[in-house]
């Protein structure tokens, strides 16, 4: 409990503070010496002592008027006072004002002293709010907060415990001393530009934070590791902090004690970041959502995101015409993982907003990059709807282009029909804005919405996607043939290009191409591709064309 506390001794008998120091040197991290009142006044100003254990008659000052002074001036010190000799009057004035905290005959009692310190340090804790050296809320402010957030059901949120591994090496290397002023320095730094420095709390060498389970929450360690990453300047030397992060559902506990802190080192851990050492502790139902949070998260970071492309036909020329970019995962054994498995998480704690930024970026970076081959086929994007009317993609979409020096000239964007219900004002004009920039604009899913003709009439719209519903239908339902053929008749009298989905046989082909369908996209086309497999299917094409056109 001492471990990483500085004590302070005051005694006039050099021989009573040399027997002090050797019963409390294995305890405290620094134990300081005075002769005098005014010398322990001295040492106060200019170390962060917890404790003070003074004798009662010395010169120029007693101990009663240095304990006064003491609370006068640093009201968190505990003041012991150890002696043979007491004035009662002076020793009852003390006690009575609340200026000592225990009083102690000479010869002492060893267990009786370190226990006497141990339940002065608790009493002066329960008071407290904040850890004396660091100014960091202390561990009774975290047992509050644990309490106050196990009583929001419908909120979740996690304990993140930072282990500083290397603070005995500090200690042993530089002394005592030095070690709590890094602590002192480290905490400073932590805190510093924290919005909510009060989510920061000390127990003994460890910090503590509680984070929600949100996008804000991975920022909030993030954050937190960033700066501990940082070397922490103390005195003339630069040292690196070496460091662990724990998390673990809040839920799990009841309060930070000696026990549930051994506890927490000794679980099971689960790795969360793929670089930093960064771990979860528990494994039941509400931790592994926040690991497949965090693991999300990660990926986006470290661009596991990325963008595939799925070729689009033209039924009139037989040529590819275009590709969807979809978004696709990479998983740790270099496999890919399909929106299904990703989506959920996604949309749960919005994060579409920066899924489709990193696949806007690979789309612009691949054009960039392949325009001599993907000549004037073009690629669309699929943007949500929260995006398009706030304003948000307009502005995505401006800065990436500058930040990439690109043009827009073979990108498109695909907006699903029922994203525009709530605004409809607002998202017909940032649609013209879009195309201001050149981009064609599609309204994908059609058919799906409520709105759909509404749409069609009057929004600014190219292409009209057919809901894929619509296209498994064909020759199983003769009511849906009758309503495809009426919005592929609609399209073509508002002069819009019509694209089908989820073409997967020839006879659905055959059937669209007779309705009037332009553009096919589907299985039986293709799969949607990487990058790579992009250049090597357009290349193929050339080549192919090349050959036919050098046999003539």
């Amino acid at each position: 409990m001492f471990r990483y506390k500085e004590i302070l001794l005051v005694d006039d008998e050099p021989a009573v503070l040399k027997a002090l120091t050797r019963e409390f040197k294995p305890h405290f991290s620094v134990v300081h010496c005075a002769s005098s009142g005014l010398e322990a006044l001295t040492i106060l100003e200019r170390h962060p002592i917890e404790i003070v254990i003074s004798d009662y008659r010395m010169p120029n000052m007693d101990g009663t008027e240095l304990v006064v002074n003491i609370r006068n001036k640093y009201p968190h010190v505990v003041t012991i006072i150890l002696s043979g000799q007491a004035d009662i009057k002076g020793l009852s004035r003390a006690l009575n004002e609340g200026k000592l905290h225990r009083f102690l005959q000479k010869p002492w009692d060893r267990e009786e002293l370190i226990e006497t310190i141990r339940l002065s340090l608790l009493e002066r804790e329960a008071l407290l709010g904040s850890d004396v050296l660091t100014n960091l809320k202390n561990r009774r402010t975290l047992d509050e907060q644990i309490i106050e957030l196990k009583k929001h059901g419908d909120s979740s949120y996690a304990l993140v415990m930072v282990n500083i591994a290397n603070l005995d090496e500090i200690n042993h290397q530089y002394g005592g001393a030095l070690g709590n002023q890094f602590i002192k320095t480290l905490a400073w730094h932590l805190s510093d530009g924290n919005t909510e420095p009060e989510t920061i709390y000390r127990y003994k060498d460890k910090l503590f934070m509680c984070i929600p389970y949100s996008p804000k929450g991975y920022q909030v360690v993030m954050r937190l590791c960033s700066r501990l990453s940082q070397p922490v300047e103390v005195d003339t030397h630069l040292i690196k902090t070496r460091y662990t992060v724990l998390l673990c559902d809040v839920k799990s506990l009841h309060q930070v004690d000696d026990i549930s802190i051994a506890d927490l080192n000794e679980r099971s851990r689960v790795r969360l970041h793929h670089q930093l050492p960064i771990y979860w502790l528990d494994n039941d139902p509400q931790s592994r959502e926040l690991l497949a949070l965090f693991s999300v998260l990660n990926d986006i970071d470290r661009r596991y995101f990325c963008a595939f492309y799925q070729p689009q036909l033209s039924t009139v020329t037989g040529d590819v015409c275009g590709f969807e970019a979809l978004a696709r995962r990479k998983t740790v054994e270099n496999g890919w993982q399909y929106p299904a498995s990703f989506l959920p998480i996604i949309e749960q704690y919005g994060l579409t907003t920066a899924l489709t930024e990193k696949i806007l970026e690979d789309v612009l970076m691949f054009i960039k990059q392949h325009q001599k081959l993907i000549k004037d086929r073009n690629i669309s994007v699929n943007v949500p709807g929260n995006m398009l009317i706030n304003g948000q993609f307009y502005e995505l979409l401006t800065k990436l282009t500058t930040k990439l020096s690109c043009g827009l000239n073979n990108l498109s964007i695909e907006i699903t029909e029922h994203d525009f219900i709530e605004d409809f004002i607002q998202a017909k004009q940032e649609l013209s804005k879009l195309k201001g920039l050149g981009l064609s604009c599609a309204l994908d899913d059609f058919g799906t919405g409520y709105a759909g003709y509404e749409y069609l009439c009057e929004m600014p719209f190219d292409v009209l996607k057919i809901d894929g519903r619509f296209v498994q239908a064909i020759g199983k339902s003769a009511s849906n043939e009758v309503i495809l053929r009426a919005m592929i008749d609609s399209a073509e009298s508002l002069e819009m290009g019509v694209i089908a989905e989820w073409v997967d046989t020839q006879e659905q082909a055959d059937k669209l191409k007779t309705l009037g369908c332009s553009i096919i996209q589907g299985h039986l086309v293709s799969q949607a591709l990487s990058s790579d497999d992009v250049v090597s299917y357009l290349s193929r094409m050339e080549e192919d064309r090349w050959k036919m056109s050098h046999k003539k």
